[in-house]
């Protein structure tokens, strides 16, 4: 969540402390029956609460209940922005007991029973961040497409606090080849393609678009990242009980309104009763194709990963290389970069890789970026994996 107020106001709530925080101080706005924070396009109500948890459930089930991918070895500070109720800060920090961890958002929603080492701070990440420089182990952002007008601001921030060797991991949902076949079941002027077509519209004159463009590992290799990787993980639209689709898909039916209904009433003018019943028909829809196995497997889903390390210490990881490459490994890696400049290619509904250039080799050859694919069984490529925000079928 962020705001776009462009004052620093940092509140910070202490462990131990049950004391709860002036409303008025957090610029809360009712519209057409939701709660939001300023201008940001989603609410913060019970409703929305209960979507941010739905959500939290399908990120632990798609990765085994991992609760991160970067390695950490005995971190002493976490970040994580953007936390909502603060249900990941809570397990890192019960994971790491002896690690303090920071969760902030805009919104005073956050969990108060949590462990010694949780702290909640109100603050908008927007604004030029005022934090120790080379502190944080991990800095870790996730769902939040749509949140930030300058996403490599963000990342270039990022970059100052985190220490030398620590890690910036963000994770958002790709759900635009899903989505664009669930609206080739409708006629391009229905409701259902004119709500898509408008929200695309209204998010960019709201001035942050929604899609994957901020999961774009060159912004990370520009901010001074190495060892960047992006990895993808696809969700199968499954209704069986304790599957992540069904836990996804109940999330989408329950947040629907929500991505919604600021957004179209506010820049499209349309009127908000107009917003629930074109969200209701694309849930029905949604939940008569996951019923049928034939229709769901068109429906892709993916959680995508895009991580990197400050310079510094280098980690144990085993998919980084290690050692200074020779001189004609260093020409063909030179010769697949320049065989990528351009490419806009799609990844596979399973796991693709990217993987910047190890810093051991930036002082040897230009600053630039390898696309690889990881999965066992399948050869090595150089990929470049697009995150420009695409539309989504309906015209």
């Amino acid at each position: 969540m962020r705001s776009s107020s462009k004052q620093r106001n940092v509140l910070i709530i202490s462990r131990d402390s049950t004391r709860s925080v002036n409303e008025l101080d957090l610029n809360y706005v009712i519209e057409n029956g939701r709660r939001y924070c300023g201008s940001y396009y989603m609410p913060n109500d019970d409703d929305e609460q209960v979507r941010l948890q739905l959500i939290n459930q399908v990120y632990l089930k798609t990765f085994d209940g991992e609760l991160t991918s970067v390695p950490l070895e005995a971190p002493t500070h976490i970040l994580d922005i953007g936390t909502g109720v603060g249900e990941w800060a809570i397990d890192m920090a019960e994971l790491y007991p002896d690690c303090e961890v920071t969760g902030t958002d805009i919104a005073n929603i956050f969990e108060r029973r949590v462990p010694r080492n949780v702290f909640w701070e109100i603050d908008d990440a927007e604004i030029e961040w005022e934090r120790p420089p080379n502190h944080y182990d991990l800095v870790h952002l996730r769902d939040l497409a749509g949140s930030f007008a300058d996403w490599q601001s963000i990342y270039r921030y990022a970059f100052d606090c985190i220490k030398p060797g620590g890690w910036i991991e963000v994770l958002d949902f790709d759900d635009h080849k899903g989505m664009s076949n669930l609206h080739s079941l409708f006629e391009p002027n229905s409701l259902v393609c004119k709500v898509t077509n408008d929200l695309v519209e209204a998010a960019l004159m709201h001035g942050r678009p929604h899609g994957v463009a901020h999961l774009e590992p060159r912004f990370l290799v520009n901010a001074g990242y190495v060892d960047v990787q992006l990895t993808e993980h696809a969700i199968p639209l499954k209704t069986d009980d304790g599957s992540t689709g069904k836990f996804w898909l109940l999330a989408m039916l329950n947040g629907a309104e929500s991505v919604c209904l600021r957004l179209l009433t506010k820049y499209k003018g349309w009127d908000p009763e107009e917003v629930r019943l074109a969200c209701d028909l694309i849930g029905q829809e949604m939940m008569a194709m996951a019923l049928k196995p034939q229709k769901s497997k068109g429906f892709v889903v993916k959680v995508r990963v895009l991580k990197g390390r400050k310079p510094g210490l280098l980690p144990r990881w085993s998919r980084g290389p290690s050692r200074e490459p020779s001189q004609l490994m260093q020409q063909k890696l030179m010769e697949m970069l320049e065989d990528t400049e351009g490419e806009s290619s799609q990844p596979t509904d399973n796991e693709s890789g990217y993987l910047s250039m190890p810093s051991e080799m930036k002082s040897g050859i230009q600053s630039a970026s390898l696309g690889s694919s990881f999965e066992q069984g399948r050869p090595n490529r150089t990929q470049t994996v697009s995150g420009t925000t695409e539309s989504t079928g309906c015209s």
